[in-house]
């Protein structure tokens, strides 16, 4: 369980999740490219959070195969709460599916590291 306040790595992995979807749709849906972002539904708790990581990089992965190098170029918007309000895609997406993700992946790696040394 995370201190009282904080997020659980759980909670974490589904923001970075639903922001990466989030933004990958808003650019597909922009360039015009169908993406299918339906997933299974499941009452388990850690099957449902792969399944969650798997959606979110599978929309991602779609996303990137259907652009073309121009694309990248090609300015988008993304609307609040996103602190990147407009950029050219490449940017947006280096930020928010690199950035945006190794910064919460460093925030997981602290929380459990300090979990194992509350079980130890």
């Amino acid at each position: 369980m995370p201190p009282e306040g904080e997020r659980s790595a759980a909670d974490i992995v589904s923001h970075v999740c639903w922001t990466l979807s989030a933004v990958s749709m808003k650019i597909a849906d922009d360039l015009g490219i169908k993406i299918n972002s339906e997933q299974e539904p499941t009452n388990d708790f850690i099957e449902g959070l792969n399944l969650e990581i798997d959606s979110a990089y599978n929309i991602f992965g779609n996303l990137v195969r259907g652009m073309s190098d121009d694309d990248l170029e090609r300015t988008t918007t993304l609307p609040p709460p996103a602190r990147i309000r407009e950029g050219s895609i490449e940017r947006v997406l280096r930020i928010m599916a690199g950035y945006h993700v190794v910064h919460h992946a460093g925030q997981i790696a602290h929380i459990i590291k300090r979990a194992k040394r509350d079980i130890d």
